[in-house]
C-alpha cells in the first residue's frame, strides 16, 4: 500500500517597524517662470523627525536645458549633532518657460516732462513686464528702437518707441509700439534790466579790447570801467610744453575702435561653450581675456549671454568693458583675474625702455577674426 506523505512549508515572515523618516522634502512644485520666488522660500520646508540637535543647510541647484527644460533642485542636508550622521532629500521646482502671449507691455501712450536723457529709459519710465524675468533669465528677449517726430524745431515732440519681443525657442516676433509725448522744460526766461555804472548813472556801451596773441584764458567783465578806457596789454602767464617732466610715473593709454561686434560671431559663442563645458579649453591667456566678455575675470554662461545679444543687435555696447584691451606683454598670466589697467604704467626707473610690446585683444573674438577697422 502506498503512503502519501504531505510536505508542509511554512513561512515566517518577520515584522518589522519602520521608524518615522528623518527628513522629508515637501512635494514637488510646478510653477511659471513669471511667477518664480528667486529667493526659494515659499515653496515649503521639510519635516524633520530628530529628537536630538541637529543642523540643516539649503542649496539650489538650477538644471538649465536651455529650451528643452528647466527646473530647480532645492537639497536640504540634514546631520545630527550628536552622531554625525547625515540625510538627504530634494525638493525639485519645474519651471514653465514663457511664451510671447506672457509678455505685459507698458503703457501704449506716456506724457513726459524731459529733463536728462536718462528720463526717458525704460528702467525710469517703465517696460516690458515682469523685467526681473525677461532678457537675462529668460528665453524671451526684448529690445526697442527709437524715432522722433517733431511738431515744430522749438515745441513739443513725441518719440515712437518700437519694442520688439524674440522668442529665442521658436524664433518667433511680437510688436508693440508705445509713443512718448515730450513737453521740453526751459530755462526761465530773463527779462531786459537796466545796468547802472558804480555811480548808480546808466551805463553806455562800454567797448572791451582783448588781445589774447592766439591763447585762451577767462575774462571776467563788469558794468563798471575801473580802467577809464585804458588798454589792458598785460596778463598772468603760465608756460607749458609736451616734454615728460622727471621723477614722476608714466601710464600709456591706447584705444581702438568702438564697434564692439567686430569679430564677434557664434563660432565665438561655441568655442567659449566648449571651454565651459570642459571640451576643449581655450588654452590662451589671449583667448581668456577676449571670452572674459563682462570683465569680471572668468570665463562663464553670462558671456555667451551677452555675446548673444550682440549678435542679434540686442546691445551695441557692453557695459563695464571696452571693445578692445591693450595688455603689456611682460605682464601677461594665464590668471586673467589677475590683469588691470596698470599693465600700462611705468616707474622712472624702468627708462629708458628698450623695447615694449603691447597686445591688442578683441573683447568677444575668441577665433581672432576682428579686422580692427
Amino acid at each position: 500500500m502506498m503512503k502519501t506523505t504531505a510536505l508542509i512549508i511554512s513561512f515566517i515572515i518577520a515584522g518589522f517597524t519602520l521608524s518615522a523618516q528623518e527628513i522629508k522634502c515637501p512635494d514637488d512644485v510646478n510653477v511659471h517662470l513669471f511667477d518664480l520666488d528667486l529667493s526659494y522660500s515659499s515653496y515649503g520646508s521639510p519635516t524633520i523627525n530628530l529628537s536630538g540637535p541637529y543642523e540643516l543647510d539649503k542649496t539650489v541647484t538650477i538644471v538649465d536645458n536651455s529650451c528643452v527644460d528647466r527646473k530647480a533642485n532645492i537639497n536640504y542636508k540634514l546631520e545630527e549633532t550628536n552622531t554625525g550622521n547625515v540625510y538627504t532629500c530634494t525638493q525639485t521646482i519645474h519651471i514653465e518657460l514663457p511664451t510671447l502671449d506672457d509678455v505685459i507691455w507698458p503703457e501704449p501712450s506716456i506724457t513726459l516732462e524731459f529733463g536728462e536723457p536718462d528720463d526717458l529709459k525704460p528702467e525710469n519710465i517703465g517696460g516690458p513686464e515682469p523685467a526681473e524675468f525677461l532678457d537675462g533669465n529668460s528665453t524671451i528677449l526684448t529690445a526697442y528702437e527709437d524715432q522722433v517726430v517733431e511738431s515744430s524745431p522749438t515745441g513739443p515732440y513725441k518719440i515712437v518707441r518700437s519694442w520688439t519681443a524674440l522668442d529665442w525657442c521658436t524664433s518667433k516676433t511680437s510688436m508693440f509700439n508705445q509713443v512718448l509725448k515730450i513737453n521740453e522744460i526751459t530755462n526761465t526766461a530773463l527779462g531786459v534790466t537796466t545796468v547802472k555804472d558804480c555811480n548808480g548813472n546808466d551805463v553806455s556801451v562800454i567797448d572791451v579790447i582783448v588781445s589774447t596773441d592766439e591763447t585762451g584764458f577767462a575774462v571776467d567783465l563788469s558794468a563798471c570801467d575801473p580802467s577809464s578806457g585804458s588798454l589792458l596789454d598785460f596778463m598772468n602767464c603760465v608756460a607749458a610744453n609736451n616734454d615728460i617732466s622727471n621723477n614722476s610715473s608714466f601710464k600709456l593709454s591706447l584705444r581702438g575702435n568702438d564697434n564692439y561686434l567686430d569679430g564677434v560671431s557664434t563660432l565665438d559663442m561655441v568655442i567659449s561653450q566648449r571651454h565651459i563645458l570642459g571640451i576643449s579649453p581655450l588654452g590662451s591667456s589671449c583667448k581668456l581675456i577676449a571670452a572674459d566678455v563682462n570683465n569680471d575675470g572668468r570665463v562663464s554662461a553670462l558671456d555667451l549671454l551677452i555675446m548673444r545679444k550682440l549678435i542679434l543687435n540686442i546691445i551695441t555696447s557692453i557695459p563695464n568693458n571696452t571693445a578692445w584691451k591693450f595688455i603689456n606683454e611682460n605682464t601677461l598670466n594665464p590668471n586673467i583675474s589677475d590683469l588691470n589697467d596698470k599693465d600700462l604704467d611705468f616707474k622712472k626707473s624702468e627708462f629708458p625702455l628698450q623695447s615694449l610690446d603691447i597686445i591688442a585683444i578683441k573683447t568677444g573674438d575668441v577665433n581672432n577674426s576682428a579686422s580692427g577697422n
